[in-house]
């Protein structure tokens, strides 16, 4: 009987460790990550390579380019910062004869009116947020007594 009570006893108590719940172990960690400033950006040209403007008589005002808009810059959806598009571009040149850059207009919208006549100097266009994007028009005006030929500028476009 001793040893039923002892045998029983040793049961009881393996069936009570087994049956005990196992305590937990935690150990918070911290964790640490660097984000990155980012930005960029897409200038794309809406029409074919460069932008055209139609051949007019000198005198012609606000010849609009034959594209519209002209240029969307595009800020990707990934980006953490403001970005600011400006604009600047050089006379237009035809052999020793020139257009005044100040004849090139730009705007944000299809209106010509209250458009800004272009400098040399970078101009800012407007800012861009993630996933927005800026639609940029031209017009051009040709000087009365301008000398005919095939003048050619360039638009620098920047986005930062």
């Amino acid at each position: 009987m001793k040893r039923v009570l002892i045998a029983l006893a040793l049961s009881l108590c393996l069936i009570g460790v087994v049956a005990a719940p196992a305590a937990a172990l935690e150990q918070p960690i911290g964790a640490t990550v660097s984000v990155n400033a980012f930005s960029s950006f897409t200038i794309t040209d809406n029409g074919t390579e460069g932008l055209s403007f139609t051949a007019s008589n000198p005198g012609a005002v606000n010849i609009a380019e034959a594209n519209s808009p002209s240029i969307t810059v595009s800020a990707a959806p990934e980006n953490n910062q403001t970005g600011t598009v400006s604009i600047k571009g050089v006379d237009f040149a035809s052999g020793g004869n020139t257009i005044p850059i100040g004849n090139a207009k730009w705007d944000k919208d299809s209106d010509v009116a209250g458009a800004t006549a272009m400098t040399t100097s970078y101009v800012v266009v407007g800012t861009l947020t993630a996933g927005t994007s800026l639609s940029i028009y031209h017009w051009l005006s040709i000087p009365n007594g301008q000398a005919s030929g095939a003048y050619t500028s360039t638009f620098t476009y920047q986005a930062q």
